[in-house]
C-alpha cells in the first residue's frame, strides 16, 4: 500500500483482476466438470481487510482469524472458479407491488457436483504450487486451517477423504461469487415452461418487449459473461434492425 501512495508502484498499481486464466475439465469423461484458475497478482489480505471481506460478503471474524497473521503482506492468488455449476438460484416476487425488489436466492452449493467439482479444482491447483515454475518464485499456500474446518496437520498420514472434507467445509465457509448472473429469462421455444424469450430475444405472449443481457443464455458460458453479451447485443440489433427494414450506413454514422 505504501508503495503505491507514494510511488504509484507495487503490487496495487496492477489490475486486480486475473493476468491469465487455465480453464480445465477435471474429470476426464464428465461433461461440465470444468472449472477455471485465475492467477491475480493480489492477494485477498494485502488490502488488510478494509474492503475484501464486503466485497466477497465473508464473515469478518472468519476473515479476521484466517488471515490475521499475513494481513498486508505481499502475495498472489490462484483462484479457483467454477464453468458450469449445477446449482441453480431462483428470483421470485416479494409482494404485488412493483417497487419492492424481488427476491433473489443464488442458492450457491445447492446441487452437490458442485462441491465436488470445486475440490477437485483446488487439488489441480496445488500440482500447479508443486511444478518448478512456481517454486522458484519462493510462494507457498496460506495454509492456516479455516475456523470450523477441522484439516489433518499431520503431513505423515495423509488421508485423502480427510483432506477432502476439510476442503469441502473451507469452500461451504470461504466460497463468493465472481457477479455473473445469467439465465434468468432463458431462450426457448413457447413449448419450454422454463423459457422467456423466443430466438428473437421477444417476450413470449408480450408484445414490444425484448430481453437483451446475460439472463436470455439457457446455459452459461465458460467464463465471463461480458464479451458473450456484448455478441448477443450485437445480434439483437440486427435482429431489430431485420424486422423494421433499417438499413443503417455506419460510415456515415462514424
Amino acid at each position: 500500500m505504501h508503495q503505491y501512495v507514494r510511488h504509484r508502484a507495487g503490487p496495487f498499481s496492477a489490475p486486480p483482476t486475473q493476468c491469465s486464466i487455465a480453464r480445465v475439465e477435471v474429470e476426464e469423461g464428465k461433461n461440465q466438470s470444468g472449472i477455471g484458475i485465475l492467477f491475480s497478482p493480489v492477494s485477498f489480505h494485502m488490502d488488510q481487510g478494509l474492503p475484501t471481506p464486503y466485497t466477497y460478503r465473508m464473515d469478518k471474524q472468519i476473515y479476521q482469524e484466517y488471515y490475521g497473521s499475513v494481513l498486508g503482506k505481499a502475495g498472489f492468488t490462484m483462484l479457483v472458479s467454477m464453468l458450469h455449476p449445477k446449482s441453480t438460484g431462483t428470483i421470485s416476487l416479494l409482494s404485488t407491488d412493483p417497487r419492492d425488489p424481488p427476491v433473489i436466492d443464488p442458492q450457491f452449493l445447492s446441487h452437490p457436483d458442485d462441491l465436488h467439482t470445486l475440490v477437485k479444482g483446488i487439488q489441480l491447483a496445488f500440482k500447479l504450487a508443486n511444478t518448478d515454475a512456481l517454486k522458484n518464485l519462493g510462494a507457498k499456500f496460506h495454509d492456516k486451517p479455516v475456523p470450523g474446518c477441522k484439516k489433518n496437520s499431520d503431513k505423515e498420514d495423509d488421508d485423502e477423504e480427510e483432506d477432502q472434507e476439510y476442503w469441502k467445509c473451507f469452500i461451504q465457509h470461504m466460497a463468493s461469487s465472481l457477479w455473473h448472473p445469467a439465465g434468468t429469462c432463458r431462450m426457448g421455444p413457447s413449448s419450454d415452461p422454463q423459457a422467456v424469450v423466443d430466438s428473437s430475444l421477444r417476450v413470449h405472449s408480450v408484445e414490444g418487449l425484448r430481453v437483451v443481457d446475460a439472463s436470455v443464455m439457457p446455459a452459461t458460458v465458460s467464463g465471463g459473461t461480458a464479451a458473450a453479451t456484448v455478441m448477443i447485443a450485437e445480434k439483437a440489433a440486427d435482429v431489430i434492425k431485420e424486422d423494421w427494414d433499417i438499413d443503417v450506413d455506419y460510415d456515415l454514422i462514424l
